[in-house]
């Protein structure tokens, strides 16, 4: 099972303000060995403490642009319209919003044929950096019960697919202020066999802070990679 999330990592920012305005994150992602093996950069645009735009762009260690996410979520705060480059490898996925269903599409690589699919959605459906819209609306109740789980249908166009993953806290640490939530198979076999994704929030500010888990990207050689990615934060008001 491809675990293409995030571009999931790639949702960033608070949404506890009231005005309007642009805030830039930073990811540095690490390969388990602590080699960084690509950069991040995000824009947000959140209005009324929304958020409805947002671009994430990757970047090679010597800051070659090689691609990026672009998601508009007007339509929906937990499934955006987006599309996902990737110039290395020629790789892309999108997910379009058509009426009440969506259309998922990917390509693998330069040679590959284009992959397309009409899905029907439901209130727990999420795809791409919907899921950190969706965690950012659970969370107070992540941070109040332990024991919660939540189930989630994910899309993942690239596997014209949806899975069930479900999503825990595993460690509320009141002393630093931060919360670890783990996603992950919700059957007890694929659990076995398929990695998780352990990310760290800052309560009182609501920004993802870590990421641990597959990356939505290949490395240079076209392999999957698991990466650890840490976040920091540049806040600018206005559009």
């Amino acid at each position: 099972m491809r675990f293409t999330l995030f571009t999931f990592t790639l949702l960033l920012g608070s949404s506890c303000f009231s005005d309007e305005f642009i805030e830039k994150s930073f990811g540095t992602a690490k390969n388990k060995n602590g080699d960084i093996v690509y950069l991040e950069k995000h824009i947000s645009h959140y209005i009324n403490g929304k958020l409805k735009a947002l671009r994430a762009e990757y970047y090679k260690t010597d800051g070659k642009f090689f691609g990026s996410i672009q998601s508009d979520f007007s339509k929906s705060s937990n499934l955006p319209d987006y599309v996902f480059t990737d110039k290395r490898h020629n790789r892309m996925d999108s997910l379009k919003w058509n009426e009440k269903k969506v259309i998922a599409s990917a390509k693998e690589s330069k040679t590959a044929k284009k992959i397309q699919k009409e899905f029907a959605v439901s209130n727990n459906t999420v795809a791409g950096q919907g899921l950190h819209n969706y965690i950012l609306s659970k969370l107070e109740n992540y941070i109040k019960q332990n024991d919660l789980e939540e189930i989630i249908d994910f899309l993942i166009p690239m596997n014209q697919k949806t899975y069930n993953f479900r999503i825990r806290p595993i460690n509320n640490n009141e002393i630093d202020r931060t919360i670890t939530l783990r996603i992950e198979a919700d059957s007890w076999f694929f659990r076995l066999i398929s990695p998780h994704i352990d990310v760290k929030y800052d309560i009182d500010n609501r920004r993802l802070l870590e990421y641990k888990g597959p990356s939505n990207l290949l490395n240079d050689e076209g392999e999957k990679i698991n990466v650890i990615i840490a976040y920091t934060y540049d806040r600018k008001k206005g559009t």
